[in-house]
């Protein structure tokens, strides 16, 4: 019984952390990113509490005027003698409303996320004691309401999104619940290029923080930075 416990206490500890360990994210303003098809490619590297570096590769679709389609997959090894993990995920950005009459660029909206991970077999210390676990697949779900903004900057935009949200996570007939905080913005510094930052906080067991770095390419006839909307000029008769 008392094994039990601890083996199951052992597995919620793990829950959120290898929930996490593949550092997807929002990676961007809400809303659709270019014209319909493929909008946006990114690469980015993250770093999180527990010494976990990770690699995210992201190819973004567009899906109408106010969302799009992101498919996200990458690995995560955790310190040098910590398990690798790996997984996938599909995520949506929409645009639900524009409070500032007139004004497209502040946006309402949310983010909403569904994906797995793989975590190979790796020790964990429960009430002082050390307990090793077998391999485990998370499943993951989560959304974020947020508000984000963008504004013309030289050539290209500047964006900055944020919000709180909501995370469920299931593995090996365990449930863990978790709030998700994030904040991010990207700078494009052409009409194709971009460099992005985002931090996601999970409030669960403790807390735990990931912070990632990358750059956006971006596919875009519409905007004239990579998130700015402008109307063109009036044909002279």
């Amino acid at each position: 019984m008392k094994r039990t416990l601890i083996l199951t206490l052992a597995m919620a500890v793990l829950l959120t952390a290898t929930a996490h360990a593949q550092f997807f994210g929002q990676f961007g303003p809400l809303g659709q990113s270019g014209p319909g098809g493929l909008s946006e490619f990114g690469v980015y590297t993250s770093f999180a509490s527990g010494t976990s570096i990770a690699a995210t590769g992201m190819v973004r679709l567009g899906m109408g005027k106010k969302m799009d389609l992101g498919i996200q997959a990458g690995f995560c090894k955790t310190s040098n003698s910590g398990p690798t993990s790996f997984g996938a995920q599909l995520d949506s950005r929409i645009d639900f409303a524009h409070p500032i009459q007139g004004n497209d660029r502040f946006k309402l909206g949310a983010d909403i996320a569904a994906g797995f991970s793989h975590t190979g077999a790796t020790t964990v210390e429960v009430f002082g004691s050390s307990y090793t676990t077998e391999s485990s697949n998370v499943f993951m779900v989560n959304g974020v309401p947020c508000v984000s903004i963008s504004a013309p900057a030289g050539s290209g935009s500047i964006s900055g999104w944020g919000g709180v949200g909501i995370e469920l996570d299931a593995a090996s007939g365990n449930t863990a619940t978790s709030g998700l905080i994030r904040i991010g913005g990207e700078f494009d510094f052409s009409k194709s290029m971009g460099v992005v930052a985002e931090w996601n906080h999970l409030t669960a067991g403790g807390g735990g923080d990931a912070f990632s770095v990358g750059v956006n390419f971006l596919k875009s006839n519409q905007y004239s930075g990579s998130r700015v909307k402008v109307t063109p000029p009036a044909k002279k008769k």
